[in-house]
């Protein structure tokens, strides 16, 4: 995950894989329409406007308020 201008927000290699149940997890609103439509193993580029990655407030770790992000993900396996 990246903001625009290409500044680090979160990434797997440093940080370990995340675990997300699509429609079940308090994630970002674009994370479940997203995964609904990759592939197992499918590695995709999304741009997430705030509304749909951490709103107009941000997080106040490492996110402006407003930010659009650039999400990188691939779907490692689907759980039971």
């Amino acid at each position: 995950i990246s903001l625009l201008d290409g500044t680090p927000i979160r990434n797997s290699e440093e940080d370990g894989n995340r675990k997300i149940v699509v429609g079940k997890d308090q994630v970002e609103l674009g994370l479940h329409e997203a995964f609904l439509m990759m592939a197992i193993g499918q590695r995709t580029l999304f741009i997430f406007p705030s509304h749909l990655a951490h709103g107009f407030a941000g997080n106040t770790d490492n996110v402006p308020p407003g930010s659009t992000l650039i999400y990188e993900l691939e779907p490692l396996k689907k759980l039971k």
